[in-house]
């Protein structure tokens, strides 16, 4: 059995999440930055996407993933985005036009001894939200989004929160929406 039907996602209400290598090299290029490093996880055979963003540092990874969220924010609201420096308290703001959202962008690969994702350096009074991105070595980025409240449930004391390989967080407990049907009700 491949890893594809192995390990089934919930794919709906998804269709603003895709990130290709046509993304990567442009928030790439935003920030000023270039891949580095290689992982024996993701495979150019199985996403070619995935891959390349294995070969980033995490600082890299972040930051290309933020330019994107905001972009994709920006392309499906309308609202006005703003990727903040790397000492700014949220990653991204959204400007609503009657209020300010700060959104954090999280990611991480795959991490292959334990086949979880860990997120880690999560402060819940630093942001409304929290867009957390799952690199599947299979389909490429998975976007996830939670309030800063639901986090703050069960962000543990070492400021981190691991999701299984199919998108559950805590065994299922903490309730996430998908990047695309949180921006409806942006």
């Amino acid at each position: 059995m491949s890893i594809a039907t192995k390990n089934r996602m919930n794919v709906k209400d998804r269709e603003l999440e895709t990130f290709t290598c046509d993304n990567l090299d442009w928030a790439l290029e935003q920030a000023g930055q270039k891949a580095m490093k290689d992982s024996d996880v993701y495979s150019f055979e199985t996403n070619i996407t995935a891959k390349r963003l294995s070969q980033l540092t995490s600082n890299q990874r972040g930051v290309a993933f933020e330019y994107d969220v905001a972009d994709k924010i920006r392309r499906a609201t309308g609202f006005r985005t703003e990727v903040t420096h790397k000492r700014a308290s949220c990653d991204v703001i959204v400007y609503t036009g009657r209020r300010q959202v700060r959104v954090e962008v999280k990611s991480s690969l795959l991490t292959p001894q334990h086949n979880t994702y860990l997120f880690q350096n999560i402060h819940c009074h630093k942001a409304h939200f929290f867009v957390f991105i799952r690199v599947d070595p299979v389909r490429g980025p998975v976007y996830d989004v939670a309030t800063s409240l639901e986090v703050s449930h069960w962000v543990s004391n070492s400021k981190s929160i691991n999701c299984t390989r199919v998108g559950r967080f805590h065994k299922g407990k903490m309730t996430t929406k998908t990047l695309t049907s949180w921006m409806k009700k942006l």
